[in-house]
């Protein structure tokens, strides 16, 4: 049985310019969508993870 990719929404702190990021990210786990979320903002700091639940209609 293999896993499929999930989509998450990540939101980023950038406590330097006072902004949230939302980005979202295809990975395996939340641990993954975490870690690509650290790569793209080395300076935020990850404040949520969502699972985006899938819909049929938009894939």
């Amino acid at each position: 049985m293999s896993e499929e990719n999930k989509s998450y929404t990540v939101e980023i702190l950038d406590q330097k310019r006072n902004v949230t990021y939302y980005r979202q990210y295809d990975a395996m786990t939340v641990e993954e969508a975490k870690q690509k979320a650290k790569a793209e903002f080395v300076d935020g700091t990850i404040t949520s993870v969502s699972l985006l639940m899938d819909n049929e209609e938009t894939q």
